[in-house]
């Protein structure tokens, strides 16, 4: 058996195959790596029951031919079991074993690999190709010295070509780095490298899973049910199960954020919206949120990636613009069947909405060598052996009753059960508004579900008010850029704004007057 230890990324298609293939050499060569460097024709065969009976057991079934420069062909089947994948790093492990039919035999693998009340003859009876992934590979050898120490290799591959099922086909265009031996920082290292030089963006998914989602109606359906089910801003709770430190609480809220950030880039990249976009930002807010929670307690160079996740933010920060943007000019959006009559108004928003940065500037940043870099960085915080605090600290339960407590109480402070608050002031209490519940986001599934969601529903209703409050507040301002006063439009404006302010004024009266969970 090997434990497969290798980071995938998907090169953007746009790139020419002998293009890349000379820039990965470029950089390895101006690195002064020391590499050796061959080609391979590898076809693939998937196999599995028709009832996915192995893809249930988490286990990838194939079988490889690979053909050499001299046209030598080399058969082997192999068997994948269950593994990780964090931030384009995937480890599983695999076992390999030489045949000389294109049929798997399931009698060579190790017994132990298998469940004990398996019936094996039963299953290999029932097993069917599903799928094809054929692709040339250009393969590069790395030696990497270490100053008397076990050197590291590691084989960087560039493959290109297609999955086939069921008279369908994706292309396959990535890069695939496996740490043979050594150490797992070189491998980061020549990462950081090729991102600098290649338009790059981690593969969370492997071949086989692009395989089977394209040979599957139900696992296209389930990746749509993933992206479809990210939560509004404040229910997307980091998961925690009774952690025993703060250093497990930070780690696992930092690979949780991690994930879904590049699962929404992912996303974002097959199917370009504005709304994806705007959970891209809420991700990377989720993260920069653990960073300040945690500064006091972290090593101090930790401040240069929540800086970098703020510069990101930043890079997005009109995306709300546009969604409220689209919202209004958006033939099913809510205010819509108001507007219809003013073409001015539609014609002017649609120009401002053009403004923004188009799908593929946004496609070319998420493929830029400082968003790979930040992920990077992300990925060896989670690769640490040491812990990243510099105080032993165990209890939990005390610095998260802390951090919601000073939440809340910032919030009360601008936001008091009583009194009118004007918009203009909610638009200033927003920011602080996400950062309390992302606090909660953190720490919330630490407490009882139903009396945390009885404390934060009022709140999330005060984010949502909000939200539809800078839809409105943005019309206003397009009514004033026409030359043709819409009167009508501008006193059924003013209405709409001040019921809204009254709704937000008892959603503030019953947050306020919440029983905060964590003192339950």
């Amino acid at each position: 058996m090997n434990t497969e230890i290798e980071l995938k990324f998907l090169v953007l298609e746009s790139s020419e195959a002998k293009q890349t293939a000379e820039k990965i050499t470029e950089l390895l060569t101006a690195k002064k790596f020391s590499f050796v460097s061959q080609q391979k024709q590898l076809n693939n065969s998937y196999f599995d029951t028709p009832d996915l009976a192995l893809r249930r057991q988490d286990k990838g079934l194939r079988i490889r031919t690979s053909i050499d420069n001299l046209d030598n062909k080399h058969l082997e089947q192999t068997i994948k079991t269950a593994g990780t994948a964090v931030g384009g790093l995937h480890q599983r492990p695999e076992y390999n074993v030489d045949i000389t039919n294109n049929f798997p035999e399931l009698a060579l693998f190790p017994q132990a690999i298998w469940p004990k009340n398996q019936n094996l003859n039963e299953l290999q009876a029932q097993l069917v190709s599903l799928f094809t992934t054929n692709f040339q590979r250009l393969i590069w050898l790395i030696t990497i010295e270490n100053n008397g120490h076990e050197a590291t290799v590691i084989e960087l591959v560039f493959d290109q070509g297609v999955i086939k099922a069921n008279g369908n086909e994706v292309p396959i265009c990535e890069i695939e780095l496996e740490l043979v031996t050594g150490n797992i920082d070189d491998l980061l290292t020549l990462a950081k490298v090729l991102c600098f030089g290649l338009l790059l963006r981690p593969g969370i998914k492997t071949k086989a899973a692009r395989g089977y989602a394209l040979s599957s109606a139900k696992d296209r359906q389930s990746t749509t049910k993933n992206i479809d089910n990210f939560d509004l801003l404040g229910l997307a709770l980091i998961p925690l199960d009774k952690p025993k430190s703060l250093n497990h609480v930070f780690t696992h809220g930092v690979e949780f954020g991690l994930t879904q950030l590049q699962t929404l880039v992912d996303a974002y990249t097959q199917n370009p919206a504005f709304s994806i976009l705007n959970k891209i930002t809420e991700m990377l807010a989720l993260l920069r949120q653990g960073f300040w929670l945690f500064e006091q307690s972290l090593d101090k160079s930790m401040g240069k990636l929540r800086n970098e996740l703020s510069f990101f933010i930043k890079k997005f920060h009109w995306v709300e613009d546009a969604c409220h943007l689209q919202e209004l000019t958006t033939k099913t959006g809510n205010y819509r069947t108001k507007l219809h009559y003013s073409d001015a108004l539609i014609r002017q928003m649609k120009s401002e909405r053009s403004n923004f940065p188009d799908a593929e500037q946004n496609i070319l940043l998420f493929h830029s060598a400082r968003f790979n870099r930040l992920q990077l960085s992300l990925l060896t915080v989670l690769l640490a052996k040491k812990p990243h605090f510099n105080v032993d600290s165990t209890q939990v339960s005390i610095f998260a009753e802390s951090a919601l407590e000073l939440n809340r109480k910032n919030l009360i402070e601008v936001m008091p059960k009583n009194g009118r608050i004007e918009s203009q002031e909610y638009l200033a209490h927003h920011k602080l508004l996400i950062r309390s519940l992302l606090t909660g986001s953190w720490f919330g599934a630490l407490y009882d579900k139903n009396e945390r969601l009885a404390f934060r529903n009022p709140w999330l209703d005060i984010k949502q008010g909000i939200s539809e409050l800078q839809t409105l507040l943005l019309l206003q301002q397009q009514l004033l850029k026409l030359t043709t006063p819409e009167s009508k439009l501008t006193k059924w404006l003013e209405s709409k704004i001040e019921h809204l302010l009254h709704t937000l004024e008892h959603s503030r009266e019953q947050a306020v007057s919440a029983q905060p969970y964590w003192r339950i």
